[in-house]
C-alpha cells in the first residue's frame, strides 16, 4: 500500500506545470498571439473580447500591467503608426520611435482609482503589426520607477502576433 502511495505521489509530481517562478510560454485563448511571461506573471483573460491583461510580480497599484489589445484595421486607427501619431498629438506622447519589432512611444496618463484618488502612471506602448489590424501593447507602471521595465522589454521581445498553438492533429 506504501509503494502504491509513494508511486501515486511520483506521478503527480511528474504531472505539474513547471513552477510559477519561470518563464512560461503562452498564447491567447484565440490564437491571435504568442508570449513568453515573465516569471510569477498572472494572465487575466476575463477583460473582454480583443484585451487580456498580463500583472507582474506584486499587490494592486504597486504591480507592473500589461494591457495586450487588439485594433482592427477598420477601426479608428488603421495602422500602428496612425495610432502612435494620432497619440503624440495629444502632447501626451513622447516621441514615435518605428523599430524593428513595431512602432513604440511613451505616454503620460492620469487615471482615477476609488481607493486612491488620481493617478498618473507612466505607458509604454510596443504597437505590432498583425493580420487584420494591429496589436497594442501597454506597459503601465508607476513614473518613479528609476528604469524602463525590464519585463516589459521580455514581453515585448518575445511578443509575434499570429504565432497561435499548433494545429491538432487527428
Amino acid at each position: 500500500m506504501r509503494l502504491l502511495a509513494a508511486c501515486a505521489a511520483l506521478l503527480l509530481a511528474a504531472c505539474q506545470k513547471a513552477p510559477s517562478n519561470a518563464p512560461a510560454g503562452y498564447s491567447s485563448p484565440d490564437g491571435g498571439f504568442h508570449l513568453i511571461l515573465p516569471a510569477a506573471w498572472r494572465v487575466d483573460e476575463s477583460r473582454g473580447k480583443g484585451m487580456i491583461l498580463l500583472s507582474g510580480p506584486g499587490l494592486g497599484s504597486d504591480a507592473e500591467s500589461v494591457f495586450v489589445s487588439f485594433f482592427p484595421s477598420q477601426a479608428r486607427w488603421r495602422t500602428p503608426r496612425e495610432y502612435a501619431y494620432a497619440q503624440a498629438a495629444t502632447g501626451r506622447a513622447g516621441p514615435v520611435t518605428e523599430t524593428a519589432r513595431g512602432v513604440e512611444v511613451a505616454i503620460e496618463r492620469t487615471i482615477a482609482d476609488a481607493h486612491l484618488g488620481r493617478l498618473v502612471r507612466d505607458v509604454r506602448l510596443v504597437l505590432v503589426p498583425a493580420a487584420g489590424g494591429f496589436y497594442a501593447l501597454e506597459d503601465w507602471t508607476d513614473p518613479s520607477r528609476a528604469a524602463p521595465s525590464p519585463d516589459f522589454d521580455a514581453l515585448a521581445a518575445s511578443f509575434r502576433a499570429g504565432a497561435g498553438p499548433p494545429a491538432k492533429k487527428n
